[in-house]
């Protein structure tokens, strides 16, 4: 008895199972193992979901995601905020940016310094463009990741930080007393906004490794996996440690099938070895190892 929902596998094919299913059910021996409640935990279970990385569910993870239709100038925006030499720009000012940090906080470099502040609006202009730039091209969608949100908040503090130190003649006891507050403030900036970046870089690494193949880029989900049919997925294995850098990392993969097929997919492991936990599937995991750029043998 087939699920008609959509079961996928991992680094494989997939068979579809029931979430509960019947003992009427013939499966073959090798597969027996899906009939444990292990591997068909209970969904209001939270230590089960939190095992398997599943977000709670909200009103817009049940649709497709929403794209703006922009308008020519939005399209420009878009090219310039998300090009690679502009983004390359941004990398080197955040880099800037924490060197004069340190310099400043060790006493090397003065913060009262003309060029300093100066070089300040420039940096802030820099990450002011970029920020605003993809909030003005995702819109609302923008504001879902808390490191995007983050970034939005740190601009206009930092902002008036400048404002408050070039254009205001503040008095010289409150100013001395602002001034540990403002190196904090730039601290938080240079943590947030090198934090984002961070994320971002490895995101376009993903998408280089990849190179041509079709991505999966819905629901905040970003993975090098296909839908060969409704029943069958195709990816690279799960990644841990430093491979989770530049492929697949294991929690999404498992959020991924634990949101979308919950108790209706079968992990097909077709490497020798399994470096990723078994316990994010809920065990539903199946070997059937492949040599490299070998065929498949007709028996496990």
């Amino acid at each position: 008895m087939l699920d008609p929902e959509p079961a996928p596998g991992v680094g494989g094919a997939a068979a579809p199972t029931q979430q509960k299913l019947p003992l009427r059910i013939e499966l073959p021996e090798e597969l027996q193992f899906l009939l444990q409640p292990e591997c068909n935990p209970d969904p209001k279970d939270e230590k089960a979901m939190k095992q398997g990385y599943v977000r709670k569910a909200t009103a817009d993870d049940e649709g497709s995601d929403s794209t703006r239709n922009l308008s020519g100038f939005g399209r420009c925006v878009a090219c310039i905020a998300y090009s690679g030499c502009f983004q390359t720009v941004v990398f080197l000012v955040i880099l800037l940016d924490v060197l004069l940090t340190i310099l400043t906080m060790s006493g090397v470099v003065p913060d009262d310094a003309e060029w300093y502040a100066d070089l300040g609006w420039v940096i802030v202009a820099v990450l002011a463009i970029d920020v605003v730039g993809r909030f003005y091209v995702e819109g609302c969608a923008f504001l879902k990741s808390c490191m995007n949100f983050f970034e939005l908040l740190v601009v206009p503090i930092a902002l008036c930080e400048m404002l408050l130190i070039d254009h205001v003649d503040l008095p010289v006891p409150l100013l001395k007393a602002l001034k540990p507050m403002f190196r904090i403030a730039r601290v938080i900036r240079v943590v947030i906004m090198s934090a984002g970046k961070t994320d971002r870089y490895l995101r376009r690494l993903r998408h280089r490794v990849s190179g041509d193949r079709l991505r999966y880029q819905q629901s905040g989900f970003d993975l090098d996996l296909v839908y060969i049919t409704d029943t069958v997925i195709s990816m690279s294995m799960p990644s841990v440690g430093r491979e989770a850098f530049y492929r697949n990392p294991q929690r999404e993969v498992a959020r991924f099938l634990n949101e979308r097929h919950f108790n209706k997919y079968l992990v097909l492991n077709a490497t020798y070895g399994q470096p990723y936990k078994s316990a994010p599937f809920f065990n539903r995991i199946y070997n059937f190892p492949i040599e490299i750029n070998g065929v498949p043998a007709l028996e496990p």
